[in-house]
């Protein structure tokens, strides 16, 4: 993940008055840190404190606890770990079987005759 570098360029965003103040709204920085966030957790399970404070351009354990106190994603903050919901994205999933799928000949005829309608 690159987002803690993101706020880094998106701090040096200079152009007109509209996005100047767009750059400085916290409505706009509020938006974004909820997108990263719901982003992280479909990647992860748990993530440490300081890589979220990180990740979402926040400064304190305090304000971070306060910032995902409301989200849905989060299940728990604690010292050293943020802890998110488990979803479809985040948590390990059996190996689905093969066992009668579609098999290579199958396949080939639907190929050739995708083919023969196209010509």
């Amino acid at each position: 993940c690159t987002f803690a570098t993101f706020w880094s360029v998106f701090d040096s965003i200079v152009g007109g008055d509209s996005v100047n103040r767009l750059v400085k709204s916290d409505k706009a920085r509020t938006a974004l840190r909820k997108s990263i966030l719901n982003t992280i957790s479909l990647s992860y399970k748990n993530i440490g404190v300081a890589q979220a404070l990180a990740h979402l351009d926040i400064k304190s354990e305090a304000e971070l606890s306060s910032f995902v106190k409301d989200n849905a994603t989060v299940e728990n903050i604690s010292s050293d770990t943020l802890t998110f919901i488990s979803n479809a994205e985040n948590t390990k999933r059996d190996k689905v079987s093969q066992e009668g799928g579609v098999d290579y000949s199958t396949i080939r005829g639907l190929m050739a005759s995708a083919t023969v309608a196209d010509e």
